[in-house]
C-alpha cells in the first residue's frame, strides 16, 4: 500500500507519492532536518524479502551513493521503514530522456550536448570500478534547466573491488553466462553472456546517441531474440538521411561507440566526451569558466595567479599498470626516486644519461639532486636550499634560491647559475617564478613579478607578456618561441610577444619540445586524471598514452624518452576554533578548501572540487572543533553568514545562477540572474545583505550591495574596485585597485576617502579586523604568513604565520578564512608523496 501523505521515515515527512514501478515506488518527501525537498524510493514490504529485488536496491544504494558528480543522481541516505529499505536521492524536476525522445529526433547540437554529460557521467562511474549494464533512455534523466543524470544502478558491476565500496559482503560479478540489461541497449558482449566493461556502456550509450539523432532504436527487431540477433549481426542504418541532417564528424563518433568488437570502440568515456566536445568545437573547460563563478577574488583567483594549479598535481597511484590508448605498447617504466614528499622539478642532461631534479623531500627545504637513469640512487649536489628550473645544452643549472624557511613550491625565489660540476651559485634575478634556458645556453626566459603582476621577458629584460599565470616556460628548439603553461593550456609567443594559443585538452600540467618542434604534455578532463599528449603547436593533439592516475610531465629528451611524476596528494583544510589551542583536520574528502568561516568562527564553509570552479563542486559547513560535515549541495561555496545560517553557493548549472541556501531548516533564494553574470567574491553584511564582487560581459568587477529581501543590486565600488571582508562601523567598506591603492566607500553612496595605506605586492588581503583600523595581509607559501597592514600608516607587522604540525610532504597553504579577530582561522593546504619515472617507448 502506498505511504500517505505526512507518513514519517525518520526525519523525512512524505508529501506524495511521484511514481511506482517494478523496483519501488518513488515519493516526494520532506528532509525536516536540512528544510529541502528530497526523493525516496521504497521497495515495497511484498518484495523486500526477495532476494534478488533485495540485492539489486541495496547495490543501487551502495554504488550510487559512492559516486559524487553532477551527471548522476546524487544518494543522501538509505534506511528502513517497518522492514521495507528505502533510499533518499536528491529531487529531480524534469523528464526522463524517453520521454524527450517521445516527440522525435533531438538537433544534433541538443543531443551533442546531452550525450556529453552522460559521458561525463559515466567516466565518474568507470573511474571507481562501476560499470553501469542498463543504460538507456528510461535511465537517463533531463532536468528542467537541461542537466542530464544516470540512474537507476542496479544492475550496475563492479569491476574491480575497491573498499569505499564493497565492504565486506559485495560481489564484482564476473562469471560469464548470466545476460543482463535491456535488449535494444545491451553491447554484443552482453548479449553473449560474456564479461563486461566500461566499454560495454560505451556501446549502450552510443545506441542512446543514436535514438537521439535518429527518432529510433539503433536495433529493433520483432522480438526481443530478432533484436539481438541485430545487435550482434548488423549495423543500423546511416543517420543522415532526406529531412535528418546529422554532421558526418557525429556520425563517425556513434559508429564507433556501436562497433562490435570492443577493442574498436573508445576505450573510456573520457574519450566519448573529448571527442564530442572537439566535434562541437566547445570544450567543456571554456563552459565552465563563462557559466560558473570560481572561488572568491583574493583566495583562489589570486592563488590561481601565483600558479596555484601545480598543487592539482599527480593524483593517484598505478603509473606502471597504465593501460594502453589506441592499441599501442606499453611503455617501459623506471622508478627513479623512494623517498617521502613532493618532486618538483625534473630535466635530462644534455647527454641524457643524467637526470636533475628538485624535490622536498621528509619536510625539508627544497634541494637539487641528481640520479643516473641505470641506478635507483640520488646524489645531493650540495646547493642552498633551492628549486631546479632548467639544465642548458652547456651542463649550466638555472636555479631558484629560496628565502630561509620556505617550504612551498609556489613562492618565488632569486634566479642564479651553477655549473653541474659543482660550484657557487651566481645571482641573476629576483622574484622569478619560472625559467628556462634558450637551446645555446646563453639565454633565458623568465617570468618574474614586477610591482605585484608576473610577466614573461625573453631574454631577460624584453617583455613578452604581461600580466601571465605560469606553471612553467619551454624555449623552443630553434630559440625563437616560448611555450608558457598557465594550467588551463599553453600559449607559445614568439619573439615580437605574439602569443598563439595551442590546441589541448584541460587542465595542462607540463610541457616539453621535441627536437622537431612538437611540443609533449599531460592533460586531463579533470586535475586528478591525465593522459600523455602529443602535437604540433598549430595542429590538433593526439593522446599517446593513459596511465590509471594522473601525471606531471617533467622533460623530453631528444630521443624521445619522458621524464613524468605521480604520486599520491591531499587537498584538505585545517581550523582552529574560537578559545581552541589546537588546530582540527576538518577535509571532508581528499580535494577539500576553506571559503568562509562564520562571525563567531565556529562554523566553517568548505568546498569539495578537483578545482576551483569545478562543475562537480560541492558545498558543505562544518564545525571548526572538527563535527560532523553537512552536505549543502552542489556548487560552489561563495560566502557564509555572520551567523552561519546561509551560504551564499554559483549554482553548476549550465548558466549562471547564485543560489542563498540555508544550513539548516528554510528555502532557498536566487539571486536576480539577469543582474549579476559573474560573481568574483562575496560576503555577508549580515543575515539579510550581501557584498558581491560581480562583473557582467565586457566590465570589470565592482562590488555591489544586495538585499536578500528584493530590489536592484546598488553598486557601492566604481568599476574596477574590489572590497576587501569586513565593514568599519561607520558603514563604509574598504575598496582596493588592481594596483593595490586603498579607499573607504561608504554603503550609502558618497565620495571615496583615500587610505595612506597601500597593499603589498604579492599579498592578499583577508578581511578588515573587527576594529577597523587594519586589513589582515596573507602571503601564499609554507609557511603561510599573515600580516596586519594599518590602514592610517601603512605600517606591516606580522601576526601569524600558519603551517600543519607534520611538514612531510606539506608544500604550500593557497587559501586562508579568519574571523574579524584573528582568533579563529580555517586554511587550505596540500600534502603530496610523489616519485619521479623514467618512460621509454612512447610514440607519437
Amino acid at each position: 500500500m502506498p505511504l500517505s501523505a505526512g507518513t514519517r521515515l525518520g526525519p523525512y515527512e512524505i508529501l506524495g507519492l511521484v511514481g511506482a514501478g517494478g523496483m519501488g515506488e518513488v515519493y516526494r518527501a520532506r528532509d525536516t532536518r536540512l528544510g529541502r525537498d528530497v526523493a525516496v524510493k521504497v521497495l515495497p514490504g511484498e518484495v523486500s524479502h526477495t532476494p534478488e529485488r533485495l540485492h539489486r536496491f541495496e547495490q543501487e544504494a551502495r554504488l550510487a551513493g559512492s559516486l559524487n558528480h553532477p551527471n548522476v543522481l546524487t544518494v543522501f541516505d538509505v534506511g528502513s521503514h517497518e522492514g521495507a529499505p528505502y533510499l533518499v536521492t536528491e529531487l529531480l524536476e524534469g523528464r526522463s530522456l524517453r520521454e524527450v525522445l517521445a516527440p522525435g529526433p533531438l538537433p544534433p547540437r541538443k543531443a551533442s550536448e546531452y550525450a556529453q554529460q552522460a559521458a561525463h557521467g559515466l567516466a565518474a562511474a568507470h573511474e571507481r570500478g562501476v560499470v553501469h549494464r542498463d543504460l538507456k533512455p528510461a535511465n537517463l534523466f533531463v532536468t528542467k534547466d537541461g542537466r542530464v543524470k544516470i540512474l537507476d544502478f542496479g544492475l550496475a558491476k563492479l569491476t574491480q573491488l575497491d573498499p569505499a565500496i564493497a565492504g565486506s559482503q559485495f560481489s564484482t560479478d564476473t562469471a560469464e553466462g548470466k545476460v543482463v540489461g535491456t535488449v535494444g541497449y545491451m553491447a554484443p558482449e552482453q548479449v553473449r553472456g560474456h564479461a563486461v566493461d566500461a566499454r560495454s556502456d560505451i556501446f549502450a550509450l552510443g545506441a542512446v546517441i543514436y535514438e537521439m539523432l535518429s527518432g529510433r532504436r539503433a536495433f529493433s527487431g520483432d522480438t526481443p531474440a530478432d533484436t539481438m540477433t541485430a545487435i550482434l549481426t548488423k549495423d543500423p542504418e546511416d543517420l543522415s538521411r532526406p529531412g535528418l541532417e546529422v554532421p558526418q564528424s557525429l556520425e563517425r563518433i556513434v559508429r564507433r561507440c556501436l562497433e562490435k568488437d570492443p577493442g574498436e570502440r573508445f576505450q573510456s568515456a573520457k574519450d566519448v566526451a573529448f571527442a564530442l566536445e572537439a566535434e562541437s568545437g566547445t570544450s567543456r573547460s571554456a563552459a565552465t569558466a563563462a557559466g560558473v563563478t570560481v572561488a572568491p577574488r583574493g583566495r583562489w583567483l589570486a592563488a590561481a595567479a601565483l600558479g596555484l594549479p601545480l598543487l592539482l598535481a599527480g593524483v593517484g597511484i598505478g603509473l606502471l599498470y597504465g593501460r594502453k590508448v589506441w592499441e599501442r605498447p606499453h611503455p617501459k617504466i623506471t622508478q627513479l626516486t623512494f623517498r617521502r614528499g613532493l618532486l618538483d622539478s625534473a630535466r635530462f642532461t644534455p647527454d641524457g644519461k643524467t637526470v636533475v631534479y628538485s624535490a622536498f623531500w621528509d619536510g625539508n627545504p627544497p634541494e637539487i639532486f641528481t640520479a643516473r637513469v641505470e641506478s635507483p640512487e640520488s646524489r645531493s649536489l650540495g646547493l642552498p636550499p633551492a628549486r631546479l628550473m632548467s639544465v642548458s645544452s652547456t651542463s649550466e643549472l638555472a636555479i631558484l634560491l629560496m628565502a630561509p624557511g620556505d617550504l612551498s613550491n609556489l613562492s618565488t625565489g632569486t634566479l642564479a647559475r651553477v655549473p653541474l660540476a659543482g660550484g657557487e651559485p651566481r645571482r641573476v634575478l629576483n622574484d622569478v617564478l619560472a625559467a628556462d634556458w634558450s637551446p645555446d645556453g646563453r639565454e633565458l626566459a623568465v617570468v618574474r613579478r614586477v610591482e605585484g603582476e608576473f610577466q614573461l621577458e625573453y631574454p631577460i629584460g624584453k617583455v613578452l607578456a604581461r600580466p601571465i599565470g605560469t606553471l612553467g616556460v619551454r624555449v623552443s628548439p630553434r630559440g625563437d618561441r616560448v611555450a608558457n603553461c598557465d594550467g588551463g593550456g599553453i600559449t607559445v609567443y614568439d619573439r615580437s610577444g605574439r602569443g598563439s594559443p595551442v590546441q589541448t585538452p584541460p587542465n595542462v600540467l607540463g610541457h616539453a619540445w621535441t627536437p622537431d618542434d612538437t611540443l609533449w604534455f599531460a592533460a586531463g578532463e579533470t586535475w586528478r586524471w591525465k593522459s600523455v599528449w602529443w602535437g604540433k603547436p598549430t595542429g590538433r593533439p593526439r593522446e599517446v598514452y593513459r596511465p590509471t592516475g594522473s601525471i606531471v610531465l617533467q622533460d623530453a629528451s631528444s630521443d624521445g624518452r619522458l621524464l613524468l611524476h605521480q604520486g599520491v596528494e591531499r587537498v584538505g583544510v585545517r581550523a582552529k576554533a574560537p578559545g581552541g589551542e589546537s588546530e582540527h583536520e576538518l577535509g571532508v574528502f581528499s580535494w577539500s578548501w576553506a571559503v568562509d568561516l562564520s562571525a563567531d568562527g565556529s562554523q566553517a564553509l568548505m568546498c569539495e572540487a578537483d578545482s576551483p570552479g569545478s562543475p562537480a563542486a560541492l558545498t558543505y559547513v562544518r564545525a571548526t572543533h572538527g563535527g560532523p560535515p553537512v552536505r549543502l549541495g552542489e556548487g560552489t561555496p561563495l560566502a557564509l553568514s555572520p551567523k552561519g545560517t546561509w551560504a551564499l553557493v554559483a549554482s553548476p548549472d549550465p548558466r549562471p545562477r547564485f543560489v542563498v541556501t540555508p544550513t539548516g531548516p528554510g528555502e532557498s533564494r536566487t539571486l536576480p540572474p539577469d543582474r549579476l553574470e559573474r560573481i568574483d567574491a562575496a560576503w555577508f553584511l549580515d543575515e539579510g545583505r550581501l557584498l558581491v564582487d560581480a562583473s557582467s560581459a565586457g566590465q570589470r568587477s565592482r562590488s555591489l550591495l544586495v538585499d536578500l529581501s528584493g530590489g536592484e543590486p546598488r553598486p557601492v565600488t566604481p568599476e574596477g574596485i574590489v572590497s576587501i571582508r569586513g565593514s568599519y562601523s561607520d558603514g563604509a567598506v574598504v575598496g582596493v585597485t588592481a594596483n593595490g591603492t586603498l579607499a573607504r566607500y561608504p554603503l550609502q553612496g558618497g565620495d571615496p576617502q583615500p587610505i595612506p595605506a597601500r597593499l603589498p605586492s604579492g599579498t592578499v588581503a583577508l578581511r578588515v579586523s573587527g576594529d577597523g583600523r587594519s586589513v589582515f595581509v596573507g602571503r601564499v607559501g609554507m609557511p603561510y604568513r599573515i600580516d596586519r597592514l594599518e590602514l592610517a600608516t601603512g605600517r606591516l607587522t606580522a601576526w601569524k604565520a600558519l603551517r600543519p604540525d607534520d611538514l612531510t610532504g606539506a608544500v604550500h597553504i593557497i587559501t586562508a578564512a579568519l574571523t574579524a579577530d584573528g582568533e579563529a582561522y580555517a586554511y587550505t593546504y596540500g600534502r603530496y608523496f610523489q616519485d619521479l619515472y623514467l618512460v621509454e617507448g612512447l610514440r607519437p
